[in-house]
């Protein structure tokens, strides 16, 4: 028991983390693109590069994942609200709020990464490279091509997936273990009724 009982305590530690490092990869993105597709870009208007309006379409997902980042980060504190970390015995309330850590992290990375992957083919074939290089150049900005902000969705992705299989076989260990106690204390009672 008291090797899952440590387990548990790293476990709900783990999620928080995970949904931390979605909402660092929320504010990361955009930055990244802030930097340098922002002046290169027009809201409304033509841009100086082709395609470097992506900047400004994808600020409503950038809105959305990082809202949704939070709302992970208070599901997950719900884990230690209901003492999930440190219960011996687990409750309904532990039950609930370990599902709706599942359910809503699973629904949320599910939705937003074909987005994600969306933005990631409008800037690679979108963007007319030659000119944002020499615009960027001109203007003495940093220029990047490349798609890490994209792709690191899958990092934040699967940092969440990890996560979420350690909580649900923290969930599992502990049923089990309870099972156990309860044959066990059920076999002791039987024992102190013969004599």
């Amino acid at each position: 028991m008291k090797a899952q009982m440590k387990f548990q305590k790293i476990v709900c530690l783990v999620c928080l983390i995970a949904s931390v490092v979605a909402f660092v990869y929320g504010l990361g993105i955009c930055t990244d693109l802030q930097s340098f597709l922002y002046y290169l870009s027009a809201e409304g208007k033509t841009p100086l590069v082709e395609g470097a309006n992506i900047y400004f379409d994808i600020q409503p997902f950038n809105a959305e994942f990082v809202n949704g980042a939070i709302v992970s980060i208070i599901i997950s504190v719900t884990l230690f609200i209901t003492m999930t970390n440190t219960r011996r015995k687990y409750y309904i309330s532990n039950f609930v709020s370990a599902g709706a850590v599942v359910v809503y992290n699973l629904y949320f990375f599910i939705k937003h990464i074909p987005t994600c992957m969306a933005f990631r083919a409008q800037y690679v074939d979108g963007v007319d490279w030659d000119a944002a290089a020499y615009w960027g150049e001109t203007y003495g900005l940093t220029y990047t091509d490349s798609t890490f902000w994209f792709d690191a969705i899958y990092i934040a992705f699967a940092v969440m997936m990890i996560a979420l299989v350690l909580l649900v076989a923290n969930f599992i260990w502990k049923i089990l273990l309870i099972k156990r106690e309860n044959r066990l204390l059920a076999m002791n009672k039987g024992v102190g009724t013969n004599e």
